[in-house]
This record gives C-alpha cells, sequence and structure tokens, in this order.
C-alpha cells in the first residue's frame, strides 16, 4: 500500500498503486509520469483527488453519493 506524501516522488513497476487511507480530508493534486523501457518519460498527467469525511460510498466514481 502506497503512504502518499506531499511533494515526495513515489516509484513502481506495478500498473496501478493502492493508496493508504490515512491522508487528512482536503485536495490533492496527483501528477503522473510514465517512463517506458528507454527511459523516455510521458508528459505528465494531473489528476484533482477530493478526500471527503462525510462518510458515505460512491456508486458513481467522480461523483460522490451523499450521506445516508
Amino acid at each position: 500500500m502506497a503512504k502518499l506524501q506531499p511533494r515526495q516522488s513515489l516509484t513502481t513497476e506495478e500498473p496501478r498503486i493502492e493508496v493508504d487511507a490515512g491522508l487528512p480530508p482536503g485536495r490533492y493534486r496527483i501528477q503522473l509520469v510514465v517512463v517506458n523501457d528507454r527511459g523516455q518519460e510521458s508528459l505528465p498527467d494531473v489528476q484533482t483527488v477530493v478526500i471527503s469525511n462525510r462518510g458515505g460510498v460512491s456508486d458513481n466514481p467522480g461523483r460522490p453519493n451523499r450521506p445516508r
């Protein structure tokens, strides 16, 4: 499980990561850069992730449900 830290790089050989649930509520920008076997880097892809403490589970990723 990956423990993300602000302004820190994370390197992995896997095509996905599982993120530690210990981040406090807030908005986070995550930047992904892929490096191929020849060492060529992709352009960065930046996504914003919002962590809420309101509870509830989303049936539709990208659109949170309201707590029940």
